[in-house]
């Protein structure tokens, strides 16, 4: 009897190494990821402009913004110059004037210029030449419907949406605090299932999510990220609803590994995925954040796969069909210039799934060396409108008639932008609404030209 127990346990051994040979190590799956990541972001530092990244009307500052978060998680020098030319020019971004005794404050912008301020390293009393902190401050509702909600003002569309509302919470809770109801009301916009609606303006009545059609997998990603920083400041309750969020999306993640937004972004792409896998690595779900990360690698031109665009290398693709086309159609080695602005988005978001630190955070460590060849006091949350999610649901939004009620202390006048054009129109961008102004004689009126706000995040399709 004793030899068939001998021969057994060889083949369980045998059976044992040859899953161990198959099956990469969880640190085998980080170092390929932070090297794609590594690559992706050299490609976005060599978009660079003077520190900034281009809009169709000058330098765009969200977009640069995006590109400073993306930068910094993986370590790249370039951090001081974006640094700098926010620093610089980025004042005319979230605040200017109307006339001579009014000025606009855009919430989601305010905010995140705060969040860019933190991950650079820099005081955010002192940021863009005025105390960024206490603008974002300034901006939160202090009572009402909407108490706690970052709302812009003097802009005509005041509400801001989810996603500002997370920016606001993380740069708040990492520059000295975050107010407790500025957590509430982000956890009021998780919806029964434990995703978050992006959200905006309002109705009466619908401050809370009760409807799991709303939700989207984009704001989801950028709200548990946010509570998990507010659970860092003592904040009760945040860290059930990050949880519970991040529980979503393991739920939901598609079968490939990737995720897609809502509305004209539901389909597969490397912006959600990479938002939605950043906000999985950071909450602990390693085996689902690193499908994600395995899918938008397989989106990045590499050697092996570029085709005709040897020349962007570390790119990575919206999706297939953007990928495709790179492939088989750019022109000496490039990418068109008309489609560069898509990959530039791409890549600002897309790599934060690989590098798979928190949002605004840098490594600990210094960056990946040579470029790559290839609190206040515990305060309570309420529980979201479920405690106990479905096993699955179907990823309106209303208008809002409620008021700004924030206060205006302490938001000063803007100094004049001398870097690049501080009223240019910004396509999709992470958090921050946008904004398209003439300049020159143009006077905003609330009923007349308001503002143009794209409100999210991210890539023209």
């Amino acid at each position: 009897m004793r030899a068939p127990v001998r021969a057994l346990a060889g083949i369980t051994a045998a059976g044992a190494l040859v899953a161990a040979i198959a099956l990469p190590s969880p640190a085998a799956e980080a170092d390929k990821h932070t090297t794609a990541g590594a690559a992706a972001a050299k490609w976005l530092a060599g978009e660079l402009t003077d520190g900034t990244l281009p809009g169709f009307m000058g330098a765009d500052w969200g977009l640069t913004i995006d590109a400073l978060f993306a930068l910094s998680a993986t370590g790249r020098p370039e951090v001081t110059a974006v640094a700098d030319a926010i620093d610089a020019g980025g004042a005319g971004y979230y605040t200017f004037p109307i006339d001579a005794n009014t000025t606009a404050w855009i919430g989601g912008a305010t905010a995140k210029t705060l969040a860019a301020a933190v991950t650079a390293g820099r005081d955010p009393k002192n940021f863009t030449g005025r105390d960024i902190r206490q603008a974002t401050l300034d901006l939160i509702a202090p009572d009402g419907d909407v108490k706690g909600q970052l709302r812009s003002k003097n802009t005509g569309n005041d509400g801001s949406n989810t996603f500002d509302q997370a920016l606001a919470v993380l740069g708040l809770a990492r520059s000295g605090g975050v107010p407790p109801d500025a957590a509430v009301f982000l956890v009021k916009q998780q919806c029964p299932a434990g995703g978050f609606r992006l959200g905006g303006s309002f109705a009466e009545g619908s401050v809370t999510c009760t409807d799991d059609s709303a939700i989207d997998p984009d704001s989801t990603g950028m709200a548990v990220q946010a509570l998990l920083e507010a659970d860092k400041n003592g904040i009760a309750g945040a860290k059930a609803a990050a949880d519970k969020g991040a529980a979503y999306l393991a739920r939901t993640q598609r079968a490939d590994g990737s995720f897609g937004g809502s509305g004209p972004t539901v389909g597969s792409n490397a912006n959600s995925t990479g938002l939605a896998g950043q906000a999985l690595a950071v909450s602990g779900n390693t085996t689902a954040a690193n499908r994600a990360a395995d899918w938008v690698l397989a989106h990045q031109l590499s050697t092996q796969n570029a085709g005709k665009a040897t020349g962007e290398l570390g790119a990575i693709a919206y999706n297939k069909e953007s990928l495709d086309d790179a492939v088989a159609n750019a022109v000496d080695g490039r990418i068109p210039d008309l489609q560069r602005d898509q990959w530039r988005r791409t890549a600002a978001q897309a790599l934060l799934t690989l590098a798979k630190l928190p949002l605004t955070h840098k490594p600990v460590e210094p960056g990946p060396g040579p470029d790559p060849v290839d609190p206040p006091s515990e305060t309570s949350v309420p529980s979201s409108s479920s405690s106990a999610p479905p096993p699955s649901s179907s990823p309106s939004q209303s208008s809002s008639t409620q008021p700004g009620t924030s206060s205006s202390a302490g938001l000063a006048a803007a100094p004049q932008n001398t870097t690049g054009s501080s009223q240019q129109k910004k396509l999709a961008q992470t958090g921050a609404p946008v904004t398209e102004f003439a300049v020159g004689g143009v006077v905003l009126v609330a009923a007349g030209v308001g503002l143009l706000f794209a409100g999210r995040r991210r890539s023209l399709r």
